[in-house]
C-alpha cells in the first residue's frame, strides 16, 4: 500500500512453498528461492523463461539484487519486533522503506525517494514485500518445528 492505495498484489502458488507471482501497475514478476546455505531467489517477469534478476539473500532476509545487465540494489532488515525492509540505490541512497503486517501479511511503503515509482521500483518494492513475507514464513515454521519436538521431548 502506498499512501493508503494498493499498488500491487503478491501471491504464492502454495502454502509450503517459495515460488509467488507479484502483480503491479508497471509489470509482473515471478519469484522463487534456492539454496539451503547461500539462499537467492530468481526474478523473472511473468511468462518467461529468462531470468530478469536475481537477489543473494542473507540470513536476515536482506541481501542484494542485481538486475541481470542493469543496477544493483542493497536489501536490508531492520526492526525486530515490527519487520522492516530498507531498499539503498549502488550510491546508498534510500529508495524505499518496506514494513509488512506479520498478521495479514500487507506491505506499506514507508518511505520513498520518487513518488511516481519506475517498474524497476515497483520490482523492489514487490521483492522486499516477498522478501520478508517468507522470512517470517520460515521463521513461523521454524518456531512451529521447535513447539512440536520441545512436546515430543517432554
Amino acid at each position: 500500500m502506498l499512501d493508503g492505495q494498493e499498488v500491487g498484489s503478491l501471491e504464492f502458488s502454495g502454502a509450503h512453498g517459495s515460488l509467488a507471482v507479484a502483480r503491479s501497475a508497471k509489470g509482473s514478476w515471478t519469484f522463487k528461492r534456492s539454496g539451503f546455505l547461500r539462499p537467492k531467489i530468481t526474478i523473472r517477469r511473468a511468462g518467461s523463461d529468462l531470468d530478469y534478476a536475481f537477489e543473494s539473500m542473507n540470513w536476515s532476509g536482506g541481501g542484494r539484487l542485481q538486475i541481470v545487465g542493469g543496477e544493483s540494489f542493497r536489501i536490508r532488515r531492520s526492526g525486530i519486533l515490527r519487520p522492516q525492509l530498507v531498499v539503498r540505490d549502488s550510491s546508498r541512497n534510500v529508495l524505499m522503506s518496506l514494513r509488512v503486517n506479520p498478521r495479514s501479511g500487507e506491505a506499506s511503503v514507508l518511505v520513498m525517494a520518487n513518488p511516481n515509482l519506475s517498474e524497476e521500483e515497483h520490482l523492489l518494492a514487490a521483492l522486499t514485500w516477498y522478501s520478508i513475507t517468507l522470512t517470517l514464513r520460515y521463521e513461523n515454521e521454524a518456531g512451529m518445528m521447535a513447539a512440536i519436538v520441545a512436546g515430543a521431548n517432554a
